[in-house]
Order: C-alpha cells, then sequence, then structure tokens
C-alpha cells in the first residue's frame, strides 16, 4: 500500500482491466483495503466514499459474486447518484446472461436491471452515455425473452418495438460520447457471454412464423 487513494485505484482498475481470477482478486484486496481505510477499520461498514464503494461493487461483478455485492448495501434511495443505479444494473445484467437455462428466472432479474438503467438514464438527467448504453443493452435482451416474461415486468411491447429502443439508446449513447467506440476495448469477456445468452434465447422463444433476427452483438458500445 502507498496510502495514495488515486494511486491504488488507478492500479487496481489496470489489473481489473487486464482481467483473470488472479489480477480480479489482486484488484479486489486493493479496493476492499481502501474501502476498510475509508470506514475507519470497520469491513462491513459503508464508507463515505462513492468512487470506492463503486470500485468494490464493480469487480465483484466481474468475480460473478452476488451475495458480497448485495451486502455490500448501496444507497438504492432515490437521491443516490446515478452511478451507483448503473451500477445495480450492471449487477443483475451480468446475472442474467450467466444464466442460459431458465427464462422465465432471467425475467425477474432482468426487470431489476431495466428498473436500474431507466433510473440511471433520468438521474442523469439523459446526459450519460454509459447508462444509455446499458440500458440498451437490456432491451436487448428483453426482446428475446417470450412476451409473458416481458409482461412480468410492465412491457407489453412488441419485440419489434423493443429493439426500436435498442437502436434509439445505442445512437443516444454514441450521440453524447462520439469517441466511445474508439477508445474501449472489446474483448471484455462479458459480451461473449451476452452473445451465448441471446443465441440461447433465440432458440428457447423462436417459432416457425417468426423470422430469425440478427443477433449479431457488434461493438456497439
Amino acid at each position: 500500500p502507498c496510502n495514495d487513494k488515486d494511486i491504488e485505484l488507478t492500479l487496481g482498475r489496470h489489473l481489473q482491466l487486464i482481467g483473470g481470477q488472479a489480477n480480479l482478486q489482486a484488484a479486489l484486496t486493493i479496493f476492499t483495503r481502501l474501502h476498510r481505510r475509508e470506514a475507519q477499520g470497520e469491513a462491513d461498514t459503508p464508507c463515505d466514499n462513492r468512487e470506492i464503494e463503486l470500485a468494490v461493487a464493480g469487480c465483484l461483478t466481474e468475480m460473478g459474486r452476488w451475495q458480497e455485492y448485495d451486502a455490500l448495501d448501496l444507497c438504492t434511495e432515490p437521491w443516490a447518484h446515478y452511478t451507483i443505479d448503473l451500477c445495480h444494473s450492471i449487477r443483475y445484467f451480468r446475472e442474467i446472461i450467466e444464466q442460459t437455462g431458465n427464462m422465465n428466472e432471467s425475467g425477474s432479474v432482468l426487470g431489476l436491471a431495466i428498473r436500474y438503467a431507466c433510473q440511471a438514464v433520468g438521474k442523469s438527467n439523459y446526459r450519460d452515455a454509459s447508462s444509455f448504453s446499458q440500458l440498451a443493452h437490456c432491451c436487448r435482451a428483453c426482446a428475446q425473452l417470450p412476451l409473458g416474461c416481458r409482461q412480468q415486468f410492465g412491457i407489453e411491447e412488441t419485440k419489434e418495438k423493443i429493439d426500436s429502443w435498442v437502436l434509439q439508446f445505442f445512437d443516444e449513447a454514441r450521440r453524447l460520447e462520439p469517441g466511445r467506440i474508439e477508445e474501449r476495448t472489446y474483448s471484455e469477456q462479458w459480451r461473449n457471454k451476452e452473445a451465448a445468452w441471446l443465441r440461447a434465447a433465440e432458440q428457447m422463444t423462436e417459432t416457425s412464423a417468426t423470422a430469425t433476427p440478427d443477433l449479431t452483438v457488434t461493438p456497439d458500445l
């Protein structure tokens, strides 16, 4: 430890970007140490530094450690910063794409991912590209669920209508942050899992009367 929060956060994020369980665990160790320091030595006590809390939460999400994420007890109050809602949405979305067998179960979790993504968009005053991109990813998954699953969380629209939302949300993210595609790398493992989930969802819901959609996951955002 160097007792410099910015340096330690940067190192942790670098390890997280490299990926792999060893690097993710090292990043989590750094973030957890920072969290404990901010919380006056209490490991399970929320600290007042949102940047550190989100770093811990993001790392746990990458590792698929959902129970530990939920134990962080990040604020879900209406006044919470939009980045917390975005973090929650990503957490639930990542849990969904780890599953390929139970579309009904995916529907209930996806409803939470969509709700938090919508809240992030609204709280950011419709100015955050990441929030729009996250909402697009959630809606793209939603479009592949059977109508009965979508209705569980209040979405009655047709697949075609939802697909049009996906395009609009991705377009808005690009408008807000034009250099987004060039600046990001697209080797993240979760994108491969998303593509596999979409293919599995299509196979489970398609009928002979439904044209097969193009589910190629391009580097949208």
